[in-house]
Formats: C-alpha cells, structure tokens, sequence
C-alpha cells in the first residue's frame, strides 16, 4: 500500500498538538495531602511542609494614586493554590512617598468588614508601610466611591464573611468535609482560620519584598476577628516582631465565685449611653455568664469615652458590690466611676477605681441603700481608642437568702391596679400636633396628640400602637417644652413616672417641678440629664421628698428626635401620692426658679421602675 506523504504525516500531527492545547494545569497545591488520610494532631504536622516564602506572589496592581504625600496602591497577591485552584487576596497597601526601610504594618479587619484605605493611609503618615488585607472579600470603598474592581478570590475554597458561598459557617462550625474544604476528611485544616492565615502569612511575604520596607520590623494588629487572626499569626511566623490584637476573645481564667452577696441585677431595667447594632445593654443583665463574644453589650465604635450604664432596681437595696463579666479581657474598663441618686434627685458618688483587666472583677461599694447604679466607663485597654465591651453586668447587694427570695417574688408580681393621682386631670402644654409651619394642617388641633393624652391611663408599650396614646410637640417650636398637670386640689406626692411613646423620639434632659403660687415661681422636684429608656420599658420613674401640691410641672429642655432637634413626644405622665387632711395647704412658696407666664395646669404619669442620674 501505498504510504502517506511526509509533509502530510506533520499536519496530522501538529493538528494533534492543537487540540491538545493548553496542557492540563500542573500547578501543584501549597499544602500537601494529608498523610494517609489522617488530620494533622498538633502544630507541627499542621504547618509541616508549608513555606510562605516559596510561591511566586505574582503581585497585580490594579489601582495607585498619591494623597498627601503618600503612594496607595490596590494590590492582588497570589496566596496559593488549594485543590488545584488559585486563591488571591486583594489588599490596600499605602507607604509614604520618598522613604526607605520603613517598618511594616499588616492591619486586619474585623468580621463583616473589609480592607480600610483610610487606615493604610494613616499608618503611612505615622511613618509605616502599611497593607490592608481583604480577607472577607467584602466590597472595598476608595472614600466615597465603591470600588467594583477585582477583588479578593479564594477559588475552590470559601474564606469570605459574610456573606458566604458555602451554607457551613468554618469560622464557627464543623471541621467536617463539604465542597468548599480543603480536606476529604474532618480536619483542622478545614476551618477558614486556617486558611486565612495563609494569606496573612503571605502578607508577610508581599512587605518583604517592598523595597521601601525594613524585613526585619514588620508587625500586625487588628480588631475582633481580626484580632484573633492577630493572636494566630503572631504565634505562627516568626518575621512578626510587634503584634496588637484588640477585643480576640482571649482571657485569663475566672475568678473565685462570689459569695455571702444576693444578685439583683437579674430582671432589673438598663440602659446604655450608647450601644452597637444588635449588641444591646440588656443582655448584661439576662443572668448569662458565658465570657464570649457572642453575647455582649459593645459601645459605639468611633464614639469615645466615657460611655455609661444605668441600672434601676425594683426598690431601694443595700447594694454591696458589682461585678464586671468580660467578653474579651482585651476590650474591657480599665477605670470605673460607680454613682447613685438619692431620693432628694442629688448625684452621690459611691466610688472611682482602676480596674486590672480580667475575666470577671468585682467592685466593691460603700454601703448604701439605693434603687438605681450607672456605672461611668472612663476608660479601656481596647485596640480602638474609646471603645469597650462587656459579657455581663452583676449588681450585689447584702440581704439574707430569705430576703432574695422574697424580693424575686416580689418583682415577678404584677404591679397593682391603683390608678396615678394624676389620672384624667386637666393638662395644658405649649404647643400640640406634629405639624409645621410650612404644613397645611398648621395651627389645627390634632386630637390624636393632644396634651389630655398624657392622663387617660393609656401608654404606648414595647410592642403597642402609638395612635392616641401620645403628646407631641409643634415641630418648629423650640425647647423647653412644658406640660402642667393641675390635680384640682393639694395632694402629697412623692413619685412620678414618665413614660415615652418612641425609642427614637424622647426627652432626654428635664425637671420635674411644681408651682405654690398659680405658675408665677417654681420648685425643682428632681431634674435628669442624658437619659435614654429601655425598650423594656420605655419608661423612667423619678422620688424624692414628699411634697404638698395640687400641680405638677415637667419641663422638657431637650431631645433626642428623628425628626427635629425642636421635637419631643410622651405617652403617660403619672404623678403618684396621697390624698391631704382638710386644711392642710401646700408647703411655703420657694425662692423663685424660673418664671413661668403660663396658666398653671399639671400632668401626670403612673408607675415604673426607671431611676434617672444625672
């Protein structure tokens, strides 16, 4: 037969070679196998035959500009190779512009989070070469404009957070294998901490090879989660010579239980200066202990010291002690003021203490007998400057067993059915209705939120309709604002309780007062300053001395409103005493307050359980 021309034998052939193309990939994964299917049993096995330095970081640059003198850059580095599939980290990394052997800086973001330029750009002015790392592979913002660029890829794996890929959380959940681990078989090597501290090992690797930066000075620090990567790394990679976690759940072991004390905190009413998302100030006091970072109350990061608590027991007690739980030692009150209101509405200062972090530290106080506490945070150790957290809040105080118990049943007893002195009284205020002046409705009553609202017995609860439960200023009407209860004749009162209509839309600094001469002078009662209420409750209650009078005053000096700074809004005001013997008259008239032009009406609220300090 005949054969087949040559030339013809090198198409087919070429043409083979072709189809071929490109070859498979023979990228060989950063971490070997596991050893006959066995998981890593210690730290040596884990990190056995893993080299940071090894791999190329085929660094990608895909945005640099300069701010003040400072060169940023939006890097992509190549963290490895993972079942055959890249993984890439991307990361803001800003140096100043000119300068030679700087020291490093990794900074590492929290969960939820992502690489902050803001930050990069920070350390740089301070003197530092700085990298940003995006681990959670969340947007990045380059100041107000989102950057929709590449961005962090972890390939066949899942290290993002959050939201992520794959339905099991590996930061918190099993080490069982799915389609996004690394192992065929439960390992340590499938938790995502592992995982992302390659990258941060890598990191390491990426500041290394920048001419501007000193190899031998690099450190990191982050927050929360970040802070436990912090912690991780630096126990790794020897290249880190200075480390700053903030708020990883670290601790010392807890202390002693306490004893011969009962707890009253338990059920009481709490408060907060300020608090973060969910995290609110009445998991303080749920009667959880756990020391995690899962049930705290955080403050408001960004807003500094001091932040404070306020707790308001069901009656006066002999409080002892407090008790300070923490969810991360590293987050926790480094100095304390602890103060009570006694009955005359005058602040008592109970006790000012550093405190050396730890798990659970008690505080002890002078004897007192006190309905209320607000323990002021003056100060912490956190990473971030005027920040704290804390897992639990105890309040202490010396009474028998007996006397615990008797006061649990007391508190879980419904609240009795006596009607406030103030109810359905007449009541005026200065001004009425939600509408402006630019509102077409201006200068027409609106019944729904007339003063009369405020004595009909009817309050707004956690869960209720506001709808003719409440009084609401004019918008465009400036603080103060006043609402004047008159009773109709002298009654002897000693408590009152006010009650809010809105979490967001409350007094937050006010008097109570009362008038002996038909409205031309007053006399304080009390006054409250920075007061916020308890979605519990979404009431305060204020005693002092009893006095005789047939009117009450509150006087509203400012708010808190969504709306307007000009705005309040109530629900109830309950002014609670007893009736007077015929004949028995007010007290003598006081030095005059303030003057009030007004004709003297009064306004009342019944009862709570919600102390007001100063």
């Amino acid at each position: 037969m005949a054969q087949p021309p040559a030339n013809l034998l090198m198409l087919v052939l070429v043409g083979l070679a072709l189809v071929a193309w490109p070859p498979p990939s023979t990228a060989e994964d950063s971490l070997p196998p596991l050893l006959s299917g066995k998981a890593p049993q210690n730290l040596d096995e884990l990190w056995g035959g893993y080299d940071p330095i090894k791999e190329p970081l085929e660094v990608e640059v895909t945005r640099e500009w300069e701010a003040d003198g400072v060169i940023c850059r939006l890097v992509r580095y190549r963290v490895g190779v993972f079942k055959g599939a890249k993984s890439i980290m991307a990361a803001i990394y800003a140096f100043p512009k000119g300068r030679g052997k700087l020291p490093g800086l990794i900074q590492v973001h929290g969960g939820g989070q992502a690489a902050s330029p803001s930050t990069a750009i920070d350390d740089a002015n301070r003197g530092y070469a700085c990298i940003s790392v995006n681990w959670g592979g969340n947007p990045l913002r380059l100041g107000d404009v989102k950057y929709d660029g590449p961005n962090t890829d972890w390939g066949a794996l899942d290290c993002t957070h959050p939201p992520q890929r794959n339905p099991k959380n590996h930061f918190a959940g099993p080490l069982a294998t799915d389609p996004y681990t690394l192992d065929a078989a439960e390992s340590p090597r499938n938790s995502n901490w592992f995982i992302v501290l390659i990258g941060l090992r890598r990191a390491i690797t990426f500041l290394e090879q920048q001419p501007e930066v000193d190899p031998q000075r690099i450190g990191v620090y982050g927050h929360s989660m970040g802070g436990k990567l912090t912690t991780g790394l630096a126990g790794i990679d020897k290249r880190i010579k200075a480390v700053t976690p903030s708020c990883d759940g670290s601790g010392d072991p807890p202390e002693a239980p306490l004893a011969n004390v009962a707890l009253l905190s338990s059920g009481a009413d709490i408060t907060a200066s300020d608090s973060f998302g969910n995290d609110t100030p009445d998991k303080l006091i749920d009667g959880v202990t756990d020391h995690t970072l899962t049930h705290r109350w955080h403050s408001e990061i960004g807003k500094g010291h001091p932040h404070w608590l306020r707790v308001e027991l069901a009656r006066p007690l002999p409080v002892r002690r407090i008790v300070l739980h923490a969810s991360a030692v590293d987050c926790f009150p480094t100095r304390i003021a602890v103060e009570c209101r006694a009955a005359d509405g005058q602040v008592r200062s109970l006790v000012e203490t550093a405190l050396v972090p730890a798990r659970s530290v008690a505080v002890d106080l002078p004897a007192v007998t006190t309905d209320n506490l607000r323990i002021r945070i003056l100060d912490s150790n956190a990473g971030i400057k005027g920040y704290v957290q804390l897992n639990a809040l105890e309040v202490l105080a010396a009474i028998t067993p007996d006397e615990a118990r008797e006061l649990a049943r007391a508190a879980a007893t419904p609240p009795g059915q006596t009607p406030p002195l103030s109810r359905g009284c007449y009541v005026t205020a200065d001004s009425n209705g939600v509408f402006g002046r630019n509102d077409p409705n201006y200068g027409h009553p609106d019944p729904e939120s007339s003063p009369h609202r405020l004595t009909t017995g009817a309050w707004v609860t956690q869960a209720g309709k506001w709808q003719g439960k409440r009084w609401i200023s004019q918008m465009d009407q400036p603080h103060p604002h006043w609402v004047w209860i008159d009773m109709g004749k002298p009654r002897r009162i000693d408590r009152v309780v006010v009650r809010c209509s809105s979490l967001r839309n409350h007094p937050t600094d006010l008097r109570g007062q009362y008038s002996t001469d038909g409205g031309v002078t007053v006399k304080d009662l009390f006054t409250a300053t920075d007061l916020v209420p308890s979605a519990r409750k979404l009431a305060w209650e204020f005693r002092f001395k009893p006095v005789v009078t047939d009117n009450f005053r509150l006087l509203v000096e400012k708010s808190a409103s969504s709306h307007s700074t000009n705005y309040t809004q109530l629900s109830q005001i309950e002014v609670y005493g007893k009736d007077v013997p015929t004949g028995e008259t007010t007290v003598p008239p006081p030095a005059p307050a303030a003057l009030w032009p007004q004709p003297r009406h009064t306004f009342c609220h019944r009862g709570c359980s919600a102390v007001s300090l100063r």
